[in-house]
């Protein structure tokens, strides 16, 4: 069995399928096609499939995938999610801790099989991808980046209809907007280095990532 079977990381959506793939090519060897990947990627549709009981028991019970991956954001329910997998990990994992690790969870059972959950944006904070992805803004781009920020604030006074719980995704979103090309994907604006892949708020990150999936660099 390959890597790409052997190794799997659930994630919300689509969107962060895309980033984290482009932000983690800048580490490892990813490869040009899906059989090359070191980690196959599962875009869940929504957080609420990703930690539906029954979907997660089936991941952490296969025996196919030995290394199992789980990224999801904070939101401003990070305790009640945190909850949820923990109480699915203690299940298959005799040693789950109580507390989320603030470089991250990783697991392993008896047999070697691994589980490891990271909480967007740093396993303690309420939020998600976008407040991660916004340290990487390059420095060069701090000006610009706080008058998005000013902006969007501004747009929210008018009338912008925005959840305050989604203020960091409407200010990165409209920082993209400006850039070239204007509104690029988050995954595109890592590939294309818009957002700096290698800015010290991913080495925490990247070295999770890596130590899960028992990567090189």
């Amino acid at each position: 069995m390959n890597r790409y079977q052997e190794n799997r990381l659930l994630v919300e959506g689509n969107d962060d399928k895309q980033a984290l793939i482009h932000l983690i090519d800048h580490h490892v060897t990813w490869g040009n096609n899906k059989n090359e990947w070191p980690v196959r990627v599962d875009d869940c549709d929504g957080v609420d499939n990703l930690l539906e009981p029954a979907f997660l028991r089936v991941h952490l019970k296969s025996s196919e995938i030995r290394r199992l991956g789980i990224v999801i954001d904070a939101n401003s329910k990070f305790e009640s999610r945190w909850q949820s997998l923990q109480d699915r990990g203690s299940e298959v994992f005799l040693d789950f801790p109580k507390s989320l690790p603030e470089d991250g969870l990783i697991v392993q059972d008896a047999g070697g099989k691994r589980m490891g959950i990271w909480v967007m944006p740093d396993n303690r904070s309420s939020g998600m991808l976008e407040d991660f992805l916004s340290h990487l803004v390059p420095a060069a781009s701090e000006r610009l980046w706080k008058f998005a920020q000013d902006s969007a604030r501004e747009a929210a006074a008018l009338g912008a209809a925005y959840r305050e719980s989604h203020s960091s995704k409407a200010a990165i979103h409209t920082w993209l907007a400006w850039a070239d090309p204007p509104g690029q994907s988050l995954g595109t604006a890592l590939l294309r280095r818009c957002l700096d892949p290698h800015a010290p708020m991913t080495s925490s990150f990247v070295a999770w990532f890596k130590k899960l999936f028992q990567l090189e660099s």
